[in-house]
């Protein structure tokens, strides 16, 4: 791709109706964000250092035979056991048969 000046996109963009300038900011209003957030995501933050230092430190913490006594009990609830024993109907496929089940129709 060949190298485009300032000047030569500023005339341009004087060629083009205010409805086509709203479109050309608008895409790099976008362009201009999408860099911005690339060249975040690859220059790392204070706080995710402070993420990766921490990591040995709470898997020590979590690592205990505790946690594993305080996580059985999760077993027992209720809400963990939805889709255990899935409800059977002799309806095998009700997208195949969308129309008659909705709208009574054959």
């Amino acid at each position: 791709m060949p190298t485009i000046t300032l000047p030569q996109l500023n005339e341009r963009l004087k060629l083009l109706p205010p409805e086509k300038l709203a479109v050309v900011y608008d895409f790099v209003s976008y362009l201009g964000e999408r860099e911005l957030n690339l060249r975040l995501r690859e220059t790392p933050t204070e706080a995710y250092h402070t993420m990766l230092a921490s990591e040995p430190v709470l898997n020590r913490d979590w690592d205990r035979p505790e946690e594993d006594q305080a996580g059985a009990g999760q077993a027992a609830d209720p809400v963990l056991q939805f889709g255990v024993q899935p409800i059977t109907d002799e309806i095998t496929d009700a997208s195949a048969d969308h129309d008659r089940y909705l709208y009574g129709e054959t």
